[in-house]
């Protein structure tokens, strides 16, 4: 918590939900994430390209994405990103019962919601994954 050196109360807010969410895939962590983020956004478009996102689509990625730094964290982020037109269009009642199902880590649900957010997806299939990657998955554990 003291390498973020958080500069004000929405850091100070990110960084306490950081702190309870589960590593990426590759044993990431968040928090640590955002603290190379936070030095070094470039490293997050560089983590885009790994990803394989489309540069048409970093945009719609920017606007939810870097307000923490490349690493959302809370379920409002989440909630945020499905209901955005450009990724699932999940209208407010949908996004919510992600919130719940991911939130109360209703595992037998998971799946579903993966297909779903798949199956609704208005963006590249990297883009979704990128997502389902570093915004749903890691609000699990």
């Amino acid at each position: 918590m003291r390498n973020a050196k958080p500069q004000d109360m929405r850091e100070a807010a990110d960084l306490s939900s950081l702190m309870r969410l589960m590593a990426t895939k590759d044993g990431d962590l968040p928090l640590d994430k955002y603290v190379r983020f936070k030095n070094n956004i470039q490293l997050w478009y560089k983590e885009l390209e790994e990803h394989h996102v489309p540069k048409e689509e970093v945009p719609i990625l920017e606007k939810h994405y870097l307000p923490s730094y490349g690493v959302p964290n809370n379920q409002e982020q989440l909630m945020i990103l499905v209901m955005d037109k450009d990724i699932a269009g999940f209208s407010e009642l949908e996004a919510n019962k992600v919130r719940k199902i991911i939130g109360k880590k209703k595992m037998g649900e998971i799946p579903n919601v993966k297909k779903k957010l798949f199956d609704r997806r208005a963006c590249s299939e990297e883009t979704m994954q990128y997502i389902w990657d570093t915004a749903v998955s890691v609000q699990m554990g």
